[in-house]
C-alpha cells in the first residue's frame, strides 16, 4: 500500500555529527530499511556525520526512529528528531523518490580554505547537542527569545541576528531585525558573513583595494608599452609593500579587536547550518555567539508566529477551512508560550509544502498525532498538532510586480539557476511563456528561455541580438575599466555565451529542416500547445498553406 494511503503520515528532520568509518554501509543499511517502510525522502551520510529528511506514515516512522536509534552513534537522546505532520495525495507527495546518498560532507561548505578554517575549530563529542565541540552555545527557544528581545540589536552595531538560510528562504519569512546572508547556496556564506560581523577593518580594507588598483594599472601601462624600467619596478615594490603592511598591521590586528567584542545571535531551519557557522566565527576570534537550538522548526512549536497587532477574526474559519491548499496547513505544535513570537511570516521548509506557517491559532480545530490511534511513546511525545493560520503577516513580494506574495509555487522556479520563485497569481497567468526569473535573474525576463522550441525564428534572433548587445554594453566594456571587472561579471558573461549557443544550435537545426522533437515534452511546450494553439509545426503548416 502506498505511503498516501495511510493518513495521516509525518516528515522527521534530522542530523548529527558523528564519525563514521564506513559511511558506505550505514548508506546501504539505511537505504533498506527506509526502502522497506516505503519511505520517501533525502538522505546524506559522510565521514563527518548523517543529515536527512524523511516521510511515511507515522507507524513507519516509529519503527525507522527505533532502528536508528539500536546503533550507539544514534541512541536514544543524541539525535534531536524533529517531526511535523503533513497530507499527502498521489499528485501531491512530500518527496518523489527515496534519496540516500553517500558525500564528502553533509553539508557544503565550498572552498577548502574555509572548510579548513571550521575544522581546525571542532572535534567530536557526543555529550553535545549536534555532536561537535567548538561550536556557538546553543539556546533552546525560550533562552533564545529571551536573550534576542533583551539585546540591544537595533542600536549596538556590535551585538547582532543573523539568518544564515539562504535569501530565498528569508524572503517569506525571518525574525524581526535579522540581517540575512542573502546567499543562493550555504557555500556562498562564508564571505557573506565576513561582511556582516566585520570581520575585517573597513578603512584598511579600502587602503589595500585602492593600492592594488594602483598598483594593477601601473603593471599594465607597464606592459602595454614595454617601457619597464628600474624606476617603475621600484615603485611598484613600494606599492607592494604597502599593500602587505597594511593587511599584516592594519585589516588583521584591527579585525581580530573588533571581532572580540562581537555578539552574534544566529538561526537556521533545523539548526545544522548554524553548527558550522558558528564554528567558523568562534575561529575567527568573535567573541559570543550564540545558536538557536534546532532552529526555526523548534522555536515554532514552542512560539508560532503569532501577530503583535490584532488577532484574525474566528468567524472566517469555516471559509478558510474549505478553500485552504495543502501547502497552507501548518505544520507546528501548538503554542506553548503566550509571549508574542519574534518570528514573522513562513518558514520555508524543503518538501512539497514549501512552507510551514505559524500564526494565531484557534485551538478547536486541531489533530493530534494521538487522534489516529499512536500509543504514548517517545514520537507522540515529539509529536505536533496540525492547525490551521488564520492570519500571518506576508514579508514577501511578487519578483514582477512588487506586490504581496509570500507562497511558493513547487511548480515554478528560475528559468536560469532553478532556485524558487515569489511570483502571485495575476503574474503567473499572465506570463505566456511559463517561464519565470528570480530576483537575480529578472533583468534576463525578456531575453533567456530555457524552452526555446516554442519560439519563432524572428523570436530566437531578437533573443540573441539583445544578448549579445548586453555582453558588449554591460560586462565587455565594464571589463576594459581595468579595476572594475570582477569575477561574477565574468561567469555572467560565459552565462550569456552559452546561451546564445544554444540558441544558434535551436536555429540551425531549424535551418536544415528539423523542428522540435516532439518525444521532448517540457511543462511549458506543453502549456504552450494546450493554452497557446502555437507549435512551430502549426506554422510550418500554415506558412505551406499560403499561396
Amino acid at each position: 500500500m502506498p505511503f498516501w494511503a495511510i493518513a495521516p503520515y509525518k516528515i522527521v528532520l534530522f542530523y548529527r555529527y558523528v564519525k563514521v568509518d564506513i559511511p558506505e554501509e550505514l548508506k546501504l543499511a539505511i537505504e533498506k530499511k527506509c526502502s522497506a517502510l516505503c519511505m520517501v525522502g533525502r538522505v546524506l551520510v559522510a565521514e563527518e556525520g548523517i543529515n536527512g529528511t524523511l516521510a511515511a506514515p507515522a507507524t513507519a516512522m516509529q519503527e525507522f526512529i527505533a532502528f536508528m536509534e539500536s546503533d550507539k552513534r544514534f541512541e536514544c537522546g543524541k539525535v534531536d528528531w524533529k517531526y511535523s505532520n503533513c497530507e499527502a495525495t498521489p499528485t501531491n507527495a512530500p518527496f518523489p523518490n527515496l534519496s540516500v546518498r553517500v558525500k564528502t560532507s553533509i553539508i557544503s561548505v565550498g572552498l577548502p580554505r574555509h572548510v579548513e578554517t571550521i575544522a581546525s575549530h571542532i572535534e567530536y563529542d557526543p555529550n553535545t547537542f549536534g555532536g561537535l565541540r567548538g561550536t556557538g552555545e546553543h539556546l533552546s527557544p525560550t533562552e533564545f527569545h529571551h536573550a534576542v528581545e533583551t539585546s540591544n540589536i537595533d542600536n549596538d552595531p556590535n551585538v547582532m541576528l543573523i539568518d544564515i538560510r539562504n535569501k530565498f528562504e528569508y524572503d517569506i519569512g525571518h525574525f524581526r531585525n535579522a540581517k540575512t546572508v542573502g546567499t543562493m547556496t550555504y557555500a556562498d556564506t562564508w564571505k557573506q558573513l565576513d561582511n556582516i560581523v566585520g570581520l575585517e577593518d573597513i578603512g584598511a580594507g579600502k587602503k589595500v583595494r585602492r593600492a592594488r588598483a594602483r598598483l594593477e594599472r601601473r603593471e599594465k601601462r607597464a606592459r602595454l608599452d614595454n617601457e619597464i624600467d628600474e624606476s617603475s619596478k621600484k615603485d611598484s615594490i613600494t606599492e607592494q609593500n604597502n599593500v602587505q603592511t597594511i593587511n599584516s598591521n592594519e585589516c588583521v590586528s584591527n579585525a581580530t579587536v573588533a571581532a572580540a567584542d562581537k555578539t552574534v545571535f544566529m538561526y537556521c531551519t533545523g539548526g545544522i547550518r548554524c553548527e558550522k557557522a558558528s564554528a567558523y566565527l568562534k575561529a575567527k576570534g568573535v567573541g559570543k555567539v550564540y545558536q538557536l537550538q534546532g532552529g526555526i522548526h523548534r522555536y515554532l512549536e514552542e512560539y508560532g508566529t503569532q501577530q503583535n497587532d490584532a488577532a484574525a477574526p474566528s468567524t472566517n474559519l469555516p471559509k478558510l477551512e474549505q478553500s485552504a491548499d495543502v501547502s497552507d496547513k501548518i505544520c507546528t505544535t501548538s503554542v506553548k508560550n503566550d509571549a508574542k513570537s519574534l518570528f514573522i511570516g513562513k518558514n520555508y521548509v524543503f518538501d512539497c509544502r514549501t512552507q510551514a506557517m505559524g500564526g494565531c491559532f484557534d485551538d478547536k480545530n486541531t489533530s493530534s498525532v494521538t487522534d489516529i490511534g499512536l500509543e504514548d511513546t517517545s514520537l507522540s511525545a515529539h509529536s505536533e498538532s496540525v492547525k490551521k493560520s488564520i492570519h500571518t503577516t506576508t514579508i514577501g513580494s511578487c519578483v514582477y510586480c512588487d506586490g504581496a506574495q509570500d507562497t511558493y509555487n513547487g511548480h515554478i522556479a528560475c528559468c536560469v539557476c532553478r532556485l524558487p520563485v515569489l511570483v502571485c497569481d495575476s503574474c503567473v497567468a499572465g506570463n505566456i511563456y511559463r517561464e519565470f526569473h528570480c530576483e537575480t535573474h529578472v533583468y534576463l525576463k525578456d531575453i533567456y528561455y530555457a524552452v526555446l522550441d516554442v519560439f519563432t525564428e524572428d523570436e530566437l534572433l531578437l533573443q540573441r541580438e539583445n544578448l549579445d548587445k548586453m555582453i558588449h554594453e554591460k560586462y565587455l566594456a565594464k571589463s576594459n575599466l581595468m579595476d572594475n571587472s570582477t569575477r561574477k561579471d565574468r561567469k555572467r558573461r560565459k552565462m550569456l555565451k552559452n546561451q546564445i549557443d544554444k540558441i544558434d544550435a535551436v536555429l540551425e537545426k531549424r535551418r536544415a529542416g528539423h523542428g522540435p522533437d516532439a518525444n521532448i515534452m517540457t511543462p511549458q511546450v506543453a502549456y504552450w500547445i494546450k493554452y497557446q494553439k502555437r507549435t512551430i509545426v502549426d506554422e510550418q503548416k500554415d506558412d505551406a498553406c499560403v499561396d
